[in-house]
């Protein structure tokens, strides 16, 4: 920074788009001038259009594209982020290769870089992962393309968060190309269970090695979302208890965690804007409550009896108050966009056929400081991918 001060040319524009993103969600998080935020992103799009990522990407432009990404996910309270940002990731994953990221950085004698390098491509699969659930497609990179996360692991033993997921993004993307693949043929149930098994130990590996309580919260919604996801077809089948029942279970108690990581999200310290994290998680959370509420519709739903496979279901009462409480938060923000409305009144429909449902809160949750979109308010899409 001081070198830039002193002379603007010293430093490059891909350096500057970096930079002006950092700035920019640095400044969405403070509400006081949230069109800062805007002024600063759009700063950066027009430094990264003056240079020619396309065809000759550097590393500082790479990471600029990823907090784009971040950017559309945090800051645009609407549900038409995942096709920006499915865009953007296919670009993103080109700029990658011809930039040589996948490499194992062998011929790079520093060892911070190729650290560096290393925790990008990383995040890149992550994102990618993290828009094929909730959009249907299959993921933009191939498990054969993640041959060096072995060694990532290896190197960055001083990151667990680096650890977690070197060890999960390939079982996880094996996973994902499978069930989001072009052919109509449905995941074999032993291949579910087998996939299952292999989660649930990175879950509770993930718990075991990490110490920051956020990043242990976001990806344990990473690694259950894809649980429910594997399970969707066997979970809702109409014999589903009986005859899918690793399924069955496995689905209602992942949504129901991934619910009350949402709630919690919401109420922790302020200061903190756990908030604002929880928003890249919005399409997460929204289909947990649907599923979650199909489960607990079911006049046949039997809420018990879960302990024989390794799941903890609490008793129905405490899952209306968890759904209740979920979509009283969404009531705090149905007046930032038609999306948000949209779904809040979704969800109040269906708690509303739930005889025993505890009533809405009266008035409401409290509304987080409205945060500007850099994008125009959508229109509803009646083809919408679920």
């Amino acid at each position: 920074m001081d070198q830039y001060w002193q002379d603007p040319g010293a430093v490059g524009l891909d350096w500057l788009a970096q930079f002006l993103m950092v700035m920019g969600l640095g400044a969405f998080c403070t509400p006081e001038e949230p069109s800062i935020a805007t002024e600063l992103m759009m700063g950066a799009e027009a430094c990264l259009m003056q240079t020619p990522f396309m065809f000759r990407p550097t590393f500082a432009g790479l990471k600029a594209m990823c907090l784009v990404v971040v950017a559309k996910q945090v800051c645009n309270p609407t549900c038409w982020f995942i096709d920006s940002c499915w865009s953007l990731l296919g670009l993103l994953v080109r700029m990658s290769f011809i930039f040589g990221l996948p490499q194992d950085g062998h011929e790079i004698s520093s060892q911070p870089e190729r650290k560096a390098r290393r925790k990008l491509w990383l995040t890149i699969i992550y994102l990618d992962i993290k828009m094929s659930m909730p959009t249907g497609m299959p993921p933009l990179t191939r498990p054969d393309e993640l041959v060096n996360l072995r060694e990532t692991a290896d190197i960055d033993e001083d990151d667990p968060l680096q650890i977690v997921l070197a060890e999960s993004l390939p079982v996880v993307l094996s996973a994902l190309v499978l069930i989001n693949s072009s052919s109509n043929n449905q995941v074999p149930y032993p291949e579910v269970l087998r996939y299952n098994s292999q989660i649930r130990i990175l879950m509770s590996n993930a718990q075991r090695r990490l110490s920051n309580h956020l990043q242990r919260v976001t990806v344990d919604i990473y690694l259950r979302r894809c649980l429910t996801v594997l399970h969707r077809p066997y979970a809702l089948h109409l014999e589903g208890p009986t005859k899918f029942p690793e399924s069955y279970w496995s689905s209602l108690e992942c949504s129901l965690t991934v619910l009350m990581h949402y709630r919690e999200l919401w109420s922790y310290d302020f200061e903190l804007r756990y908030d604002l994290v929880g928003r890249a998680f919005t399409m997460d959370f929204f289909p947990a409550a649907l599923q979650a509420s199909v489960h607990v519709l079911r006049k046949d739903a039997p809420l018990a009896g879960s302990a024989g496979i390794g799941c903890e279901i609490p008793p129905r009462q405490i899952i209306l108050d968890t759904l209740q409480s979920c979509i009283d938060i969404w009531g705090g923000e149905q007046e930032k966009s038609v999306c948000w409305r949209t779904a809040h009144s979704v969800l109040s429909a269906i708690m509303g056929l739930l005889p025993d449902a505890p009533a809405p809160a009266t008035k409401g949750i409290p509304e987080r400081p409205h945060m500007n979109s850099h994008e125009p308010m959508p229109q509803v899409n009646s083809h919408h991918r679920p």
